[in-house]
């Protein structure tokens, strides 16, 4: 077993004694605790396989309850970003309420929104096309969603210009047609 895995398996076991011992608690005494239960899930998800490096493992494996340590820590860290977050989600979501019903994705290379212009679904996703006339470069954007899940679009690609844009909308519905055909031919 590495060190990441022997990590992993400690905060794993501190993060289910702890739920365990607040599930005992009564229900107003649970709630108490919910930002704890919450931000230790988070944590836990940082220690997955993978996530931690050979050297930060063997560090955090000499602690003896490293789950609650690093939990310890982030709250005496300051946690303005987190409010900055949320106040970025909200005026987001009023934005996009604000354009008349028109789509639009939040780039993370230029800032401002980027108008859906083209929207193509294949199988269960959709692939999006989308400009952004107040960004200073990278102009076009494409992402991948699912159908059903609006505004939770991921793998954004961000280009300069709009020919260069469309090709590669273009070979990212060509890939997932055929992987789906691949699929169901009984293919990988």
């Amino acid at each position: 077993m590495t060190l990441e895995q022997q990590l992993y398996e400690k905060v794993s076991a501190e993060y289910n004694a702890r739920m365990d011992e607040i599930s005992q608690m009564p229900p107003k005494r649970i709630m108490e605790h919910a930002h704890e239960i919450t931000t230790k899930a988070d944590l836990l998800m940082c220690f997955e396989v993978g996530e931690i490096e050979e050297n930060m493992a063997r560090a955090l494996l000499t602690l003896e309850s490293p789950l609650d340590h690093i939990y310890e820590q982030c709250m005496d860290a300051d946690s303005s970003w987190y409010m900055d977050r949320l106040r970025e989600c909200v005026e987001t979501e009023a934005e996009q309420l604000l354009r008349n019903g028109k789509e639009y994705v939040v780039g993370i290379c230029e800032r401002g929104p980027y108008e859906i212009i083209e929207k193509i679904e294949v199988g269960k996703k959709t692939f999006l096309l989308g400009h952004n006339s107040e960004a200073a470069v990278l102009t076009y954007g494409t992402w991948e969603g699912r159908i059903g899940q609006k505004g939770d679009y991921r793998y954004g690609r961000y280009f300069g210009g709009r020919e260069v844009a469309e090709k590669d909308l273009k070979v990212r519905v060509r890939k997932e047609q055929k992987r789906l055909d691949n699929r169901d031919r009984g293919g990988r």
